[in-house]
């Protein structure tokens, strides 16, 4: 049982307690009492989707491509697959202008992740400590991943 759930528990016994701790809990400020919670990651991201509401096309398309390049920048530096795909067709994510950069990318085939799913997995990531999952084999053979 979590904190939240024992208090909830301990208010439950009393109509006046419930009432002062309610009465607590509606002065902490809006913000204050998410990040307590529901975590400042997810107040942080809250805000992002707020703020974007406003963005104009062009913005909301430039953030797009910079979190994506940051992505392919990490797989590049820490997945041993992207790694030496990247190196092998000779793409440098850090070098990426614009979507168009994409069309130099082979697609990631079933057959690659299901030879070495290892592979897959960033490097700062133990293997000992990840399971293995299987998808429901809808196209006919499942797919083991990490």
């Amino acid at each position: 049982m979590n904190t939240l759930e024992t208090i909830t528990r301990f208010l439950k016994k009393s109509s006046l307690l419930e009432k002062i701790a309610l009465n607590v809990y509606e002065a902490i400020p809006y913000d204050i009492r998410n990040r307590m919670l529901l975590g400042t990651s997810f107040v942080r991201w809250t805000m992002l989707l707020k703020e974007s509401e406003s963005w104009k096309p062009g913005t909301f398309r430039d953030y797009q491509f910079e979190q994506t390049k940051n992505l392919l920048i990490n797989a590049a530096k820490n997945v041993p697959y992207y790694r030496g795909i990247f190196s092998e067709i000779g793409f440098h994510p850090e070098k990426m202008i614009d979507f168009d950069d994409f069309r130099k990318l082979p697609f990631l085939l079933r057959e690659e992740v299901s030879k070495s799913p290892e592979k897959m997995v960033d490097g700062r990531i133990p293997l000992n400590t990840l399971t293995v999952k299987s998808t429901s084999g809808s196209s006919g053979i499942p797919l083991k991943i990490l």
